[in-house]
Formats: C-alpha cells, structure tokens, sequence
C-alpha cells in the first residue's frame, strides 16, 4: 500500500512555498517599485527647488543688463543631467517632468527645465545583473534555511509526540517522553506524560486489587474443593453423587478461573518482559509436545504434531512460547474429550503460522478464560495475532501468526 504524506507536512510545505513566494514578489516587485517612486519624488523636489534658484538667477541677471543668451551660457556648467526647454504661450500645463523657471523669452516662449532621457546607465553592466541574481539566491537560501529549520523542529516533535503516544498504547511503564518546553508543544509533551503517569497509577492499583481479590478467592475455594472432594469420597450413590459430582467440577472451574486471575495481575507486574532471539519454531514445538505428551496420553487423548516444513524462522522469546504453547495445550486438554487426538498444524508462507485444534465449544465449562487474554498479549509482544476460530462440529481452532525471520532460519546440513 501506498504511503501518503501526512496532510500537515503537505499543508507546511504549501504555506512556506506561499510565504517565500510573497517574500520574493515583494522583494523584486513591489519594492523596486516603491523605491523608484520615491527617487521620483525626491527628484521632482530638487528640479523644483533647482528651478526656482535658476529662474531667480536669470531675472538678477537680467535687471543687471546682461543678455539671456549670455546668461543661460553662464549656467550651462550648472546643467548637467538636465535640458532647457521653451513652450510657446498657448501650452497650458507643462509635461511631467520639466519645472518652469519663469521666465519668458522674447517671442513669448516659456523657459523650462527638465531632465535628460539618459536612461539607466548602471542597468546595462552585466554586473548589475549579477549582483542582483546573487541578492535573490541569498534571499532564497535564508527563506529554505529558516524553513527547513522549523520543519526539522516540528517533525521531531511530532516523531516523538507519536512514539510516547504508541509506548501508551503498548502499556509501557515508562515511556519515552518528549522535553518540556514552554510553547504549545511543551504542553502537549507535559499533558502526555500526566496521562502516562496516571495510566501507570490505574495499571498498578488495577494489579493489587487483582492480586487481593484472587488470593482472598482462592483461599476459601480451596477448602470448598478439598471438602467436595472428601464428600465425594465418601460413597454416595445416586441423585446425592450426582450433585456432588456437578458441585465439585464447577468448584474446579471456578479455581482454574481465580488461578488464572492470579497469573495476569503477576504477569501485568512484570508488564510482559520480552528477551527475544532468532530461533527455530519447529524445534521448539517439537519439545513442548514431547513435554506435554505424557500427560495428554494420560488424560486419554491423543496429540499430533504435524510440521509442513523442516524450519520456522522466527525472532521470540523461547520462555514466553513456551507459555503460548502450554496454555493452548492444556487448554485444548481441558475441553477435550477421552479419545479426540488434538492436533498441532505448523507451516510457513509469507508469515509462520501454528493451528492447535482440540476441544469443542460444547464441552462443560468451556470458554475462553483470562489464561487466553495473557496468551493474545504475549503474541502482541511478539509482534504476532491469535485468532480464535470454531472448526467443523464446534471443533475449537486456534491459529498462531507469527511474522517471518529470515535472519533465524537453520543453515541444512552440508
């Protein structure tokens, strides 16, 4: 399956894209735009003032008897970047650009000044250009560096707010916690490990009671059971043995129910420690039906071990299988039948998988009972599944999957 993106990392990347984009417009767009109609402004107001002085200069200089052709040769060295024009009388308003000196010619002409067209001399150097495409990658390294910074910053914090989350979840006691901080992230981080604590505090209260109600349970039930065994024992005949019988094996149930309420508040202490290896589960299966084996045969069942290939690989921990296996077995035991052969099926494809099929889901008392809840936390641990399935004629199925190791499968024999 295709992995997609996650929506705020899209959502990220389109707000810094917009972001540098603006920055960049107004950089190389609007900037230059203000900044050339400031200079404008700027140059009006010199050309007015410069007019003004001009215009005082050829009116002094003309009270004093000396041409205005000799006086506007006089200022000429005065003139450079601008240009004398003359309008006639019937031009009302003067073009943009050019300021009037007031002052008028003898044919009745206006003299005026402006500047000259130039142009932009600097504009035509190619190191202008260059200057100005090294200020635009400059711009751009400090945008994707301070993009980049602050990506790198929120995808550790939100890896972190996800595996303290996932280590929740998994029921771990103590799990990794992101660093407090003061902004809404640090907040996030503090209310994480409020909620880990308070789940730990429950965890644990949950345990003690588990362990008082068990043991205060188990105490009397024992006795009950020694008493209806004792009755038992006795002789009775009849609708009497019956009942005894009926009251006895229910005592036992109820036993087998606290034992196993016992065994998952210790097991939920020790919060199901792993110590996983590469090993071979064909090996391990073999030895524990052999172990089993006796006492199946006892109970006047029969069991079966059928292996579809000669190696299981698989990474686990050979303690906590075993106690897989030998809850099934003595489950399947428990519910079965004088006669019925139990069978244990155990092949590999892309995953390895072991199927024990015995008892039936119409046998007394049967059920799952709290040894199946450790057995399905255990595979958790694994990184596995049970599934429960009812086989033909209420047949009970249990199917292991475990995932596949290579790195444990047994070189053959040279």
């Amino acid at each position: 399956m295709k992995r997609r993106a996650p929506m705020w990392r899209v959502q990220y990347l389109t707000v810094a894209l917009l972001g540098a984009i603006t920055v960049y417009l107004n950089l190389f767009i609007s900037l230059p735009r203000e900044i050339t109609g400031m200079l404008e402004r700027q140059e009006a107001l010199h050309r007015e003032a410069f007019a003004g002085l001009l215009g005082a200069y050829l009116r002094a200089r003309e009270r004093d008897g000396v041409p205005l052709e000799q006086a506007l040769r006089e200022v000429g060295p005065w003139l450079t970047g601008y240009a004398f024009y003359a309008f006639p009388p019937e031009v009302p308003e003067l073009p943009v650009g050019v300021s009037s000196l007031g002052v008028a010619l003898p044919d009745g002409r206006r003299l005026a000044i402006g500047s000259n067209p130039v142009g932009c001399a600097a504009c035509s150097a190619p190191g202008f250009w260059i200057r100005l495409f090294g200020l635009s990658i400059a711009i751009w390294l400090a945008l994707v560096a301070v993009h980049l910074w602050l990506w790198i910053r929120f995808s550790t914090w939100l890896r972190r707010i996800q595996m303290t989350a996932q280590a929740i979840v998994a029921g771990e006691v103590h799990p990794p916690l992101p660093p407090v901080s003061p902004d809404e992230l640090g907040q996030i981080a503090e209310a994480l490990g409020q909620i880990a604590a308070a789940l730990a505090r429950f965890r644990e209260a949950r345990r003690r009671f588990l362990m008082a109600a068990a043991h205060e349970l188990l105490n009397p039930l024992s006795v009950l059971v020694r008493e209806l065994e004792d009755l038992r024992a006795l002789g009775l005949v009849g609708e009497a043995a019956d009942r005894a019988r009926r009251a006895l094996d229910q005592g036992r149930h109820l036993q087998r129910l606290i034992e196993d309420l016992l065994i998952a508040a210790r097991e939920d202490q020790a919060a199901f420690p792993m110590r996983t290896e590469p090993l071979d589960l064909a090996d391990l299966l073999v030895s524990v039906v052999e172990a089993y084996a006796p006492r199946i045969e006892a109970g006047g069942r029969r069991v079966k071990l059928q292996l579809q290939a000669a190696s299981l690989p698989i990474r686990g921990d050979p303690t906590r299988l075993r106690q897989i296996l030998g809850n099934l077995l003595e489950n399947a035991l428990r519910y079965s039948r004088p006669g019925e052969t139990i069978q244990v099926i155990a092949g590999q494809g892309e995953r390895v998988v072991v199927e024990i099929c015995g008892g039936t889901s119409e046998a007394e008392g049967s059920g799952l009972g709290l040894g199946w809840a450790i057995v399905e936390e255990l595979m958790r641990g694994h990184g596995g599944s049970m599934e429960f399935l009812e086989g033909a004629e209420g047949v009970l199925h249990v199917r292991l999957i475990f995932p596949l190791d290579p790195s444990a499968r047994v070189p053959p024999p040279a």
